[in-house]
């Protein structure tokens, strides 16, 4: 074995899962986010292991990511929470990926896809409510969802956001960001369109409770042990999943003076 090493306790991970479940109302589901080969701990390994402790879907970043899961036996939802470049669609909707949608062109490529499929391809809408890193502006999600939810071999299957600062909890743009992604839902509602989840909450969301009363949370940084930040704190229950080892290469014992 190498002298340094990464030890992964997996009961650990299914404690954690357990424990920030206890932060959400029973009927919530639990997105374990295992992108970055579950923030290096791995990604097959965490999947299995969250899954059985009470998570009900994944989330990953990239195709090949869920490809990966999809490979290794995991037939749960998975989310891909990123962008998708439209060459990467095929791969995903093969996988059964759900893929999120922020861009017209996007969905232009996998209404193309859907046209003569069977099933249903579930996406997911993300709004970009001020992070300004992935997301459709409120107006434009709107009209994305409404042609989801029109097309046939589609399935809206959820509406989310990201919020920038939840791990400051007395930033206001937190509330800032949920009244707008409320003010979305609101719209699509009197649209008739009601998709098959809503979720906003992070880690740092997810133990400070905003937004824990919408249909799914997805826990990251939290699910491996570590606190989102020095104001928001771990939850009891809650432990590093990770520790590193390794062996002394070498003792030398030096006289005052010496280099």
């Amino acid at each position: 074995m190498r002298a340094t090493r990464a030890i992964v306790d997996l009961d650990v991970i299914a404690g954690n899962v357990a424990a920030l479940r206890k932060l959400t109302p029973p009927q919530t589901r639990f997105l374990a986010v295992v992108k970055a080969d579950a923030y290096g701990h791995g990604a097959p390994q965490v999947a299995a292991v969250a899954l059985e402790a009470g998570a009900s879907i994944l989330g990953v970043a990239t195709v090949s990511e869920g490809v990966i899961l999809r490979r290794c036996g995991i037939s749960a939802p998975i989310l891909l929470l990123s962008s998708v470049d439209p060459s990467d669609v095929q791969s995903a909707i093969a996988a059964g990926l759900e893929i999120t949608v922020a861009e017209s062109q996007l969905l232009e490529v996998i209404e193309r896809e859907a046209a003569d499929r069977p099933e249903q391809i579930a996406l997911h809408v993300k709004i970009d409510t001020g992070l300004r890193r992935y997301g459709a502006l409120p107006d434009s999600a709107v009209h994305l969802a409404m042609r989801i939810h029109r097309h046939r071999n589609l399935s809206l299957a959820g509406i989310s956001t990201h919020f920038a600062s939840s791990d400051e909890p007395d930033e206001p743009f937190t509330a800032q960001q949920y009244a707008i992604y409320q003010r979305v839902i609101a719209e699509l509602a009197r649209e008739g369109v009601v998709p098959g989840c809503h979720h906003v909450s992070n880690s740092a969301a997810l133990i400070t409770g905003v937004g824990v009363e919408q249909g799914m949370v997805r826990a990251g940084i939290a699910l491996y042990g570590m606190p989102p930040s020095d104001e928001v704190t771990l939850p009891a229950g809650v432990h590093p999943a990770m520790r590193i080892e390794s062996r002394v290469a070498r003792v030398t014992a030096l006289e005052p003076g010496d280099t």
